[in-house]
């Protein structure tokens, strides 16, 4: 896992404030006013810099228009980590497909295990082989985006953190 605890810094969000303002011609969001900073700070502070830095950019790409609110970035932010998440989800998936094994029974039955232990050799990610294991132990039955998610964060309250070579990092979040 990568633990992290950061909440967003002033400096970056700052800098994604201004780089909204550039991309979009008609969003003028007045930073130096201390009440829309604290505002817009507020409702995105619990996203860390890496993570805020990518919803900006993610969000700028695939929008035509500016963000009405703090909380159109958030359920951006949100959709992002259900996206990931669900891609998470298709690789196990597929990666437990491949790793079945048949065990044949001298009854004529045939009966198959998922062989999680060569998965689990073969894998980087930390986010994946976590997972695989709660898959192993059963802690996680089905591979819905809302089992992950009820998963990776209930677990230790914990933060998602993107990254750019979109691999999904855990951090632990600050209780509040």
């Amino acid at each position: 896992w990568k633990m992290t605890t950061k909440k967003l810094s002033k400096l970056k969000f700052i800098s994604g404030i201004e780089y909204l303002n550039a991309f979009y011609v008609h969003f003028k969001l007045d930073i130096d006013n201390e009440m829309v900073q604290q505002i817009w700070y507020n409702s995105l502070k619990d996203i860390d810099d890496k993570s805020f830095e990518l919803l900006i950019t993610d969000y700028c790409e695939k929008n035509t228009y500016p963000p009405s609110s703090p909380h159109s970035l958030k359920e951006w932010f949100d959709k992002m980590i259900d996206s990931k998440l669900y891609d998470i989800g298709k690789t196990i998936y597929d990666l437990e497909n491949k790793n079945m094994i048949l065990k044949d029974h001298p009854d004529g039955y045939q009966t198959y295990y998922i062989d999680y232990e060569s998965i689990i050799e073969s894998e980087h990610d930390t986010t994946l082989i976590s997972i695989l294991k709660a898959r192993k132990n059963g802690e996680i039955k089905y591979l819905k985006v809302e089992d992950l998610k009820r998963y990776l964060f209930d677990k230790n309250n914990k933060t998602l953190v993107l990254e750019n070579n979109d691999k999904l990092l855990l951090g632990v979040g600050e209780d509040e």
